[in-house]
């Protein structure tokens, strides 16, 4: 599942991350990113989602490499993948 949080997420994160444990409970793998990160670098946002749709993550031999700019992270205070989300 995909989130795109915007400036009001900023006041949520302590529900947006019990939001997303209750989700993975229920199967889902939720990955979060700000607006800005879409408008700017859409390209790293999806070589996100790919690695995480990969079972080889970012090791798999059909991605390239990392852009140098790096960016198409998560939020900070968002749990970047399930298993990350500690209560």
């Amino acid at each position: 599942m995909l989130e795109v949080d915007g400036d009001h997420h900023g006041d949520q994160l302590g529900y947006d991350a019990r939001r997303d444990h209750w989700l993975g409970e229920m199967g889902f793998r939720v990955l979060r990113f700000w607006v800005a990160e879409i408008d700017e670098n859409i390209e790293g946002v999806i070589e996100t989602i790919a690695d995480a749709l990969s079972p080889f993550g970012s090791e798999a031999p059909h991605l390239p490499p990392p852009a140098a700019a790096g960016g198409g992270r998560l939020h900070p205070g968002a749990p970047q993948l399930l298993g990350d989300w500690t209560d």
